[in-house]
Order: C-alpha cells, then structure tokens, then sequence
C-alpha cells in the first residue's frame, strides 16, 4: 500500500497555558498511532508525518486528525481539533489566496483550514465589513483573511467565523504554510 505525507494542524495548542502540548508529546503520540517521519514545525502545533493507511479520502484524513486529537486529549488532557491536510491541498490553497496580488507581505496573509466546508447560509450571515479593513473569502474548507495593518492591530476573532460558520477552524499565515509544504515535500 502506497504510502502517504499528511499535515495536521492543531486548533488552540500552546507551550505554556491553557492547551498546552509539548511538541515531544505530540511527535510521540503520532508515532504511536502508526504513523512515521514524524516532525513537528514551530510550537503552535503543526506536525507533518507519513501514513500507510489509504488516505486518498477527505472522510479517512478527518478519521486519522480525530484519531489524532483523541490521543491528545486521552494522554494530555488537552482538547483540540486536528485538520489534516496534503501536501497538494496545501499548495491548492496557496493558489488561491485571493488577496496576493493587494499583498507582498506573506505575514498579512492568513489561511484559515476548516474542519468542513461551511454552508452557503452560514457564509452569507458572515458581515463583510464588520473587521474593516481586514478581509476574508471563504471557498471549499479554507478561509482567506487579509490582515493589511497586521494581524496584531486585528479586531479579526475567530469565535465569531467559528460561530458563524459553523466549522471550527485554525489559522496559518502564509510564510508557514510554505514552511509546512517545503518540510512535508522533503
């Protein structure tokens, strides 16, 4: 069986706080489930790994992510939503940022990797302006944000797309998420 380069990301896990998760711990309880070449990038809980299950499907990625977060939460007591993305969706969702063009700072730029796609209800009750002058775009199951002063100077928060929307959601910025293909393409 051909085997296959997954990324996950993990909702709201931090090194010290409320949802902490050491790296270590999430390498470990990865490797534990099967999985191998397992690495973790930067300490906001991204881990990329190769999985010999068939995970040509997004029903199967969802299975391992969930897998993923009930390990966490059985060893670590630590609640999380995992999305797990491929490589080729990670690049897919590069090119199709829509504020490229407005933006040369890949730090103002947010891809926002949902759980599932939302309703088209639930993004038409999404207020355009509410967060001026950032932006958003929501297409398939990511989120495109726009931070143009950054994201620090944000009023941007993601209870109120997670509410809204319906899915939950975490968030990478651009130079990341080109850090996260580059690590799991090797």
């Amino acid at each position: 069986m051909p085997s296959t380069r997954l990324v996950a990301l993990l909702r709201a896990v931090n090194v010290g706080g409320r949802g902490l998760l050491p790296m270590a711990d999430l390498r470990r309880l990865t490797t534990e489930l099967g999985h191998c070449e397992v690495t973790t990038f930067i300490q906001s809980g991204n881990v990329v790994f190769t999985t010999e299950r068939q995970a040509s499907s997004v029903a199967v990625r969802r299975q391992i992510g969930d897998d993923i977060s009930a390990a966490i939460a059985d060893h670590n007591d630590v609640r999380t939503t995992v999305m797990i993305r491929t490589v080729d969706e990670l690049r897919a969702a590069i090119d199709a940022v829509p504020f490229l063009a407005d933006e040369p700072d890949s730090s103002k730029l947010l891809i926002v990797f949902l759980s599932d796609p939302p309703t088209a209800a639930a993004i038409a009750s999404l207020e355009p302006t509410r967060f001026a002058p950032d932006r958003f775009d929501v297409v398939g199951r990511e989120m495109f944000v726009h931070f143009p002063n950054g994201a620090g100077k944000s009023k941007f928060t993601a209870t109120y797309f997670e509410k809204r929307l319906g899915v939950s959601g975490t968030g990478r910025n651009l130079n990341t998420v080109r850090k996260l293909i580059d690590l799991a393409a090797g």
